[in-house]
């Protein structure tokens, strides 16, 4: 009788009790679990890795995602659930910081509920903002890339010293004129008809409606950086290089005169910015009560950015 060793590099996982070829989901999960309490940014790639490092095995991309996701569901929680304790979160906000301003809109479809829009001032931002902040906001709204494919909208100020105040925050659908003045509403609802007072947007025509309807005693900005990337598909040359000293005069005299040589340049392009970006852009119009000599709204941009790329765990994406 002669009995033969055979050594060989194994590539299958087996459980305690259930052997099989290849790893499952679940046991990904399991597994998973309290590497995502210690790390809860570690994506699907690089989980995948660990687990065949450590396990000395090989299990497909799909597989790996699947257990991460039922790994976050153990941990976390569920969609479904994180919606239910927003309203916990709504009442507590309400009880620990009285004036705070939360909003969350449903709607029903065949005889469901689904959460449609959600608004965010709290006191001391709203409070802070009336005490100690220029009479200045800036809104914007940011596409969502995650699980929930809507907008991030928010409100931010200035305050004495320069830097971005943030005011209030919301999750919308989509940037319609109907979304705009819900959100807008909700603003007004924070901080209330203050005058005076300057909105700076993009030439967005739902947001601006908006303002026109909830605020129609503030001062109309329009961001300047968006202005020219449309000015730019039509107009080149001196018309384009002139655009730039015009929009930062804070003299009338020395706006005139660049514009005088834009439209000597091409004539067409009074009547484009008079049709497409009549708001305010230029500084020799703002009104200097508001202490802000800003542009461009690359303050509510930082902002948006910085909070749509914060990778939070599921249950705090949800809500």
């Amino acid at each position: 009788m002669q009995i033969t060793l055979l050594v060989d590099k194994h590539d299958c996982i087996s459980t305690s009790r259930i052997k099989t070829t290849t790893a499952s989901k679940s046991w990904v999960a399991a597994k998973a679990v309290p590497i995502l309490i210690k790390d809860e940014k570690m994506g699907a790639k690089q989980l995948q890795r660990k687990l065949e490092d450590d396990y000395n095995i090989t299990v497909g991309y799909d597989t790996v995602w699947k257990g991460r996701e039922m790994a976050l569901k153990q941990i976390y929680g569920s969609w479904e659930e994180s919606f239910h304790t927003l309203y916990s979160w709504k009442a507590e906000i309400e009880k620990v910081s009285p004036g705070s301003v939360v909003e969350i809109d449903t709607e029903v479809v065949q005889g469901r509920v689904y959460f449609r829009r959600f608004f965010c001032a709290l006191a001391p931002c709203i409070e802070g903002f009336k005490a100690g902040c220029r009479p200045y906001l800036s809104i914007d709204g940011t596409a969502l890339n995650g699980r929930w494919n809507g907008h991030l909208a928010s409100a931010t100020g200035i305050d004495g010293n320069n830097w971005m105040y943030p005011i209030a925050f919301g999750f919308i659908d989509s940037e319609t004129e109907d979304n705009w003045i819900w959100f807008m509403s909700q603003l007004n609802k924070a901080i209330g008809n203050a005058y005076p007072l300057a909105i700076c947007t993009d030439a967005c025509k739902g947001l601006e409606n908006a303002v026109k309807q909830i605020f129609p005693q503030a001062e109309h900005r329009e961001c300047f950086r968006h202005l020219m990337q449309n000015f730019i598909k039509r107009y080149s040359g001196d018309t384009f290089g002139r655009m730039y000293p015009a929009a930062r005069a804070y003299r009338t005299a020395v706006f005139d005169h660049h514009m005088e040589k834009i439209l000597e340049a091409d004539s067409e392009v009074g009547m484009y910015l008079a049709q497409y970006h009549h708001l305010l852009w230029m500084r020799c119009a703002f009104n200097p009560a508001i202490k802000c000599d800003y542009i461009t709204n690359n303050i509510v941009e930082v902002f948006n950015n910085r909070v749509k790329d914060y990778k939070r765990p599921a249950c705090y994406r949800a809500s």
